[in-house]
């Protein structure tokens, strides 16, 4: 039990050096859980900034099983914005997330 909280807390620089990095960006941690919340540019860059720096920290992202929320017409930009980055994510129009559903009730 007390290992998961060690963990929390070990994440907390990598967790500050993001918010610095990426203040555009809302990023709400649940555990190692993260969701990012702002433009797709943004948002791109904030996974890529991660992925980089996530390892030293012992926090390995998998941006394959990371899921981007957007409306359908934003679509094409927002993989174009993760392609430039290097990030090959997931699109959908909602998603489940911390047992709970991100996203609008047409796509529940």
């Amino acid at each position: 039990p007390l290992s998961m909280i060690l963990y929390g807390i070990a994440l907390v620089p990598l967790v500050e050096l993001l918010r610095a990095s990426c203040p555009e960006v809302m990023q709400p941690w649940y555990a190692d859980d993260l969701a990012l919340l702002s433009h797709h540019h943004s948002n791109a860059r904030c996974l890529k900034i991660l992925t980089k720096l996530g390892p030293f920290f012992g926090y390995y992202p998998n941006p394959g099983k990371s899921w981007h929320i957007c409306d359908e017409d934003e679509e094409d930009d927002a993989r174009a914005a993760f392609e430039a980055a290097g990030l090959n994510v997931k699109f959908t129009r909602g998603q489940r997330y911390v047992g709970g559903f991100i996203g609008s009730d047409d796509t529940r």
